[in-house]
């Protein structure tokens, strides 16, 4: 992967963790499932501006519940934007389909 990494190669904890399901307290952080974009890459290209845009209960410092009505608005700015956020959501494709059909739904944890 360009733009995630599992979490085994993680270097630091400056990520923004995409967990499978709801996630609920207990869950823990860092699970194996999950893939992670690092803050510079989650701020710096847009993606954390397309995410408060078309999420309004986003917090980069909580976990937000994605549904996939949510992630569809989500991939239609980043594409208009283009560039890297565009790119970002094209590379979580597969990872967030997996999710949708066996979870209903994905959280991304804030920092």
């Amino acid at each position: 992967m360009r733009y995630f990494c599992h979490n085994g190669q993680r270097t630091g904890t400056v990520y923004h963790e995409f967990f499978k399901g709801e996630w609920k307290d207990g869950d823990g952080f860092w699970n194996d499932g999950s893939i992670c974009l690092h803050d510079d890459l989650f701020s710096g290209s847009g993606f954390e501006r397309i995410l408060k845009e078309a999420l309004s209960d986003y917090d980069r410092y909580s976990g937000t519940l994605i549904y996939p009505e949510d992630w569809e608005e989500v991939c239609r700015l980043a594409k208009k934007a283009g560039g890297t956020a565009g790119d970002i959501v094209d590379e979580a494709a597969l990872w967030v389909e997996d999710a949708f059909e066996n979870c209903g739904c994905f959280t991304i944890l804030g920092l």
